[in-house]
């Protein structure tokens, strides 16, 4: 089992007094992370974007982001709009944005795995945000022992990569939004949720203006091992 990681909480800070309101709220409502910490989010595909805009705004000017893309949702005329509404610059939002997609299982772990050399020893320490985690292991068609193999190497690297104080965030859509015939995601879900330091919902305001992060789970130690059952 990995060590017992501290609580993820965010708190105000001199920089932002005076500022436009975040567009992430509930928990999260005060801008300023106390690091590092691993969150899985679940959320619909729709709401990637003020997610990812209010994520930049939350880790402040200069800071990098890292975006593993494994649904190829990422969109930047969305994200630049929903950056510019939660009162930042766009351009230079994007500037610090950097987008992998991976369009396999193999090229998810690869990248993970490449992750962790690469952003491990970066001061300031970027933040990673991995875009439909669960994605690329609904794939049927690739047998179930080699899904669950990948998705435990995927896990561990992220797990490494909160180790060596990055932190990250990975999104899963919500078993509610499973449409007939579509595999279910809820032993993903468990997988994910023995990786993180939290597990949370995300909906999004009836006005459609910002999200609100709810349901957390409680605190515990990320405990994903190799023999983990499906």
């Amino acid at each position: 089992m990995m060590p017992h990681h501290p609580h993820p909480q965010l708190t105000s800070g001199a920089a932002w007094e005076g500022a436009p309101a975040p567009v992430l709220l509930g928990p999260i409502e005060q801008p300023g992370f106390i690091e590092p910490c691993f969150l899985g989010v679940e959320l619909q595909t729709e709401d990637m974007a003020p997610l990812l805009a209010g994520l930049a705004r939350l880790v402040g000017p200069g800071r990098e982001i890292y975006c593993a893309d494994a649904c190829n949702r990422f969109d930047p005329y969305r994200f630049s709009e929903w950056a510019r509404r939660s009162g930042q610059n766009p351009n230079d939002v994007l500037s610090r944005v950097f987008v992998s997609r991976a369009f396999t299982i193999h090229q998810m772990t690869a990248l993970a795995q490449e992750l962790v050399p690469t952003l491990a020893n970066r001061n300031p320490r970027p933040l990673v945000v991995v875009l439909g985690t669960e994605s690329l292991f609904l794939d049927e068609q690739i047998p179930l022992f080699e899904r669950q193999h990948h998705f435990r190497l995927t896990m561990a690297s992220l797990v490494e990569l909160r180790a060596a104080g990055v932190s990250l965030v990975a999104t899963m859509t919500p078993e509610s939004s499973r449409t007939p015939g579509e595999p279910t995601r809820r032993p993903w879900s468990r997988l994910l949720a023995r990786a993180v330091d939290r597990h949370v919902t995300v909906r999004r305001l009836p006005e459609g203006e910002g999200l609100r992060f709810e349901t957390w789970s409680a605190l515990r130690a990320p405990s994903l091992k190799t023999n983990d059952e499906y």
